[in-house]
């Protein structure tokens, strides 16, 4: 599932009110959000969620916020942007629903979430799942211990998702860390992290690296212990103001703030247990 080729640019978010209409329903994604991929009238593919879908009425900021913390942190997450939904999307592409216990429901008009696609290089391929032994060829490991400590800090309740983009000739995998509907609480948010290991990536073996990533460890810890309250609303100041909502965006803020305090034990203590 997801995002752009050109995720590895820097990740802003738009401040315009020209924001690009959904113009063709392509299919339905898989997930409890029940995202869409569709096409823009920028010319580009998005995968978009709406923050009255049956997920829950947080996703779109957990988004958001998610993806421009990743972005400030160095760590590869698709470009988005929010995408126009109207009547005349929903009208022209009837299968544009929402799947329920009583049946089907059309979603509400508006800016969603959306995630740019991601499609494979030339003679390459995209993978949400690799085997076990595919580990091995993934570049740059390391990255899965820095996301690992932003998914701590803000409490991804969900298992650690992320796309591997195979390149030719020597077959190496990238990765590309997206779905942060989860942290902060989750959709609801109530949820809480059960234990520390909830959000690791499902190839537990890609934690297994050598610690002379002690000092990327320790750069990446000061590097979130700096991030300020100042700076956590300057980020949320830029959203459409109709994902904005005062007690959504201080739960997230109190919840990252309260974390910073003890993300090193945390951290530290999960990393351990993995490397025995």
């Amino acid at each position: 599932m997801l995002a752009c080729n050109a995720c590895l640019e820097p990740n802003r978010p738009v401040l315009s009110a020209c924001y690009p209409r959904a113009e063709h329903l392509f299919r339905k994604m898989n997930g409890g959000s029940q995202a869409s991929l569709v096409s823009a009238s920028d010319s580009n593919f998005y995968v978009v969620k709406s923050a009255e879908g049956p997920q829950g009425p947080n996703v779109v900021l957990n988004e958001a916020l998610g993806s421009m913390l990743s972005e400030h942190l160095g760590l590869p997450t698709p470009l988005w942007r929010p995408i126009r939904v109207d009547r005349k999307f929903q009208a022209e592409n009837p299968g544009f629903r929402f799947e329920t216990e009583r049946g089907t429901r059309a979603p509400a008009s508006g800016l969603y979430f959306g995630s740019r696609f991601i499609f494979p290089p030339t003679d390459g391929e995209v993978y949400e799942t690799v085997p076990h032994g595919w580990v091995d060829r993934i570049n740059n490991p390391a990255l899965f211990i820095r996301m690992l400590l932003l998914d701590l800090w803000a409490e991804n309740s969900d298992c650690r998702q992320a796309l591997l983009v195979e390149s030719p000739p020597r077959r190496t995998l990238d990765v590309v860390f997206f779905d942060h509907g989860h942290m902060f609480g989750g959709p609801y948010g109530h949820e809480a992290q059960r234990t520390a290991e909830t959000c690791l990536y499902r190839h537990r073996k890609i934690y297994q690296i050598p610690l002379g990533s002690s000092e990327m460890v320790k750069w990446m810890m000061r590097r979130i212990e700096t991030i300020s309250e100042t700076q956590l609303r300057g980020m949320l100041a830029g959203l459409p103001p109709e994902w904005r909502d005062d007690k959504i965006e201080n739960g997230a803020i109190d919840l990252l703030l309260r974390n910073q305090r003890n993300l090193h034990e945390r951290a530290h203590g999960l990393l351990r247990k993995m490397l025995n």
